[in-house]
């Protein structure tokens, strides 16, 4: 099942891809922007929001009616090397990293952060086997999925595991390990 679902989502992709008929255009904002890497980009409830990255720095928030940027608050730890997922309200960061590198670890928690109340909160713990980073992360009927990451940061240790974490119950399931061919 679970190749079935990264096929599937694999194959949505590459097609979506193949029909999109618009071009890029560049959009004029108001406000700044904090200077980031190894950030990342995702839509909660109508707004846009990026974030973190090397260093702690505040979130930014695009607000598409009125294309102006504004600020959030700061992640109470640097995060990096993640893929946000926007789930209930909450953006969640599962199997991010931290520090500097070449030597950065895997944060041994899940982070959220809530745009309503512009607050942050240290979640359910990652099993200590699990504690990776740079990992994809997908939602699917409301749980998430962990696909592959890396143990060591820029370093060693790529792994090709896929992982459930249900929120609802807290519960994080070694699905299954498999090879991707080379």
């Amino acid at each position: 099942m679970v190749k079935r679902f990264i096929s599937g989502l694999i194959f949505c992709s590459t097609v979506l891809g193949l029909f999109a008929t618009e071009q890029w255009q560049f959009v004029d904002t108001q406000g700044e922007l904090n200077k980031r890497h190894e950030a990342a980009f995702v839509e909660n409830e109508g707004k846009f929001y990026l974030m973190d990255g090397r260093r702690i720095q505040s979130v930014d928030i695009l607000d598409p009616e009125t294309n102006t940027w504004s600020h959030g608050s700061e992640p109470p730890v640097e995060i990096h090397h993640f893929q946000p997922v926007s789930c209930k309200g909450l953006i969640y960061f599962i199997c991010a990293m931290t520090g500097p590198f070449p030597n950065e670890k895997g944060l041994p928690y899940i982070y959220t952060y809530n745009p309503k109340t512009d607050t942050w909160a240290k979640g359910d713990p990652i099993p200590e086997d699990r504690i990776l980073g740079s990992a994809g992360v997908v939602l699917y009927q409301d749980k998430f999925y962990i696909v592959a990451g890396i143990l060591n940061g820029h370093i060693d240790g790529w792994v090709n595991w896929v992982d459930e974490y249900d929120p609802n119950t807290s519960a994080r399931v070694r699905l299954l390990r498999f090879k991707y061919p080379r």
